[in-house]
């Protein structure tokens, strides 16, 4: 009996090591990861800008440009009061709530999102470089209107005085939905993370698909660094 009670005393403590080994690789590797993506991040947001006539010798390579060159607004979104925008995005959302069995939960579910033009032009001097917008992180562009449904089939005046024609099958049936949408007006100067590829010998600057940084963002170039910086956009 003496050594059995010896042996499942030594077999605890083993398993109880081996467990305290496991949480500490689990929480080092666990660090590491976010060390990595924040690196990542900040190696990003200190890139150089690269000037759209140098774009060439990164076309096909894969590899992250940053840019800065002004949205030309073609083709340009009509918008009330016949302001032109460049870029413009709309998502509307609603809540949910389920109860588990032990508590209430809550799920946010997208109704509708896009983003138009699919495709748009930018100009630095004499050169101009075909985007495609698929893919773009568009909570960086201006935030210009957020606004809940307040009666059924009817858009909110927040959002009506703001958002382009163009965007057609917005669902205004669900009361309560929250509409959002961000713009990057015609003429404004954008900073774009993204890489090069040709198409018909054409330039064209798009998303990766390895990299999940995909920016055509208006916002000041500070403010863009200091995000790209923080946020878990890079995959």
């Amino acid at each position: 009996m003496l050594f059995f009670g010896t042996m499942g005393h030594v077999l605890s403590k083993i398993w109880t090591n081996l467990v305290i080994v496991v949480l500490i690789a689990g929480a080092y590797l666990l660090g590491m990861g976010l060390v990595r993506e924040g690196t990542t991040n900040r190696k990003f947001a200190a890139m150089p800008v690269t000037p759209l006539s140098e774009l060439g010798r990164f076309a096909g390579t894969g590899k992250m440009v940053r840019v800065r060159a002004k949205a030309l607004g073609e083709p340009a979104l009509g918008a009330p009061g016949d302001r032109a925008l460049a870029l413009q995005a709309v998502r509307v959302q609603h809540d949910e709530t389920s109860w588990n069995g032990e508590e209430t939960e809550t799920e946010t579910i997208t109704d509708y999102e896009r983003i138009l033009p699919e495709q748009m032009w930018v100009g630095d001097g004499d050169t101009r470089v075909r985007v495609k917008t698929k893919g773009v992180a568009y909570t960086y562009l201006h935030p210009s209107a957020e606004e809940e449904v307040q009666t059924k089939g009817r858009m909110p005046a927040a959002v009506a005085s703001v958002v382009a024609r163009e965007f057609t099958g917005i669902p205004l049936d669900r009361k309560g939905a929250t509409i959002e949408v961000w713009s990057a007006a015609r003429g404004e100067d954008v900073t774009i993370f993204g890489i090069v590829v040709r198409e018909n010998g054409r330039l064209v600057l798009q998303a990766s698909p390895q990299i999940a940084l995909f920016l055509v963002s208006p916002l000041p170039v500070r403010e863009i660094e200091k995000r790209v910086g923080v946020d878990s956009i890079v995959g």
